[in-house]
């Protein structure tokens, strides 16, 4: 059962690369990006989170698309400073160039 395992693990992790690649792709070749933001937390939990995902035209496929990028986790407090990192980091990860970024989605919450 463990080599089973082992083996699936293998291709889940080959399949979310070839995509994650696939989707780095598509973001270069847009002109613009637009991010959009959405923390939320719920009193007496321990975590809060920031949702990120990008906005964009796929060039290729002649197409909007809309997809998650991450989710991080924030700690109290919730700056601006705190905010900025978290989106830095992200956009790091997915190779998108700040350059891209048309506009930063959020909502009206308080955090």
């Amino acid at each position: 059962m463990l080599l089973g395992s082992i083996k699936m693990n293998s291709l889940l992790e080959s399949q979310w690369s070839r995509s994650q690649q696939h989707l780095k792709k598509l973001i270069m070749q847009s002109r613009k990006v637009t991010i959009c933001l959405d923390g939320w937390s719920k009193k007496n939990l321990t975590s809060s989170f920031l949702g990120i995902s990008a906005c964009f035209y796929d060039v290729e496929g002649k197409t909007a698309r809309h997809a998650v990028l991450g989710i991080a986790q924030l700690e109290h407090p919730h700056t601006g400073e705190a905010i900025a990192e978290a989106l830095a980091t992200c956009l790091e990860e997915w190779s998108v160039d700040t350059e891209k970024v048309l506009l930063v989605v959020t909502d009206n919450g308080a955090n």
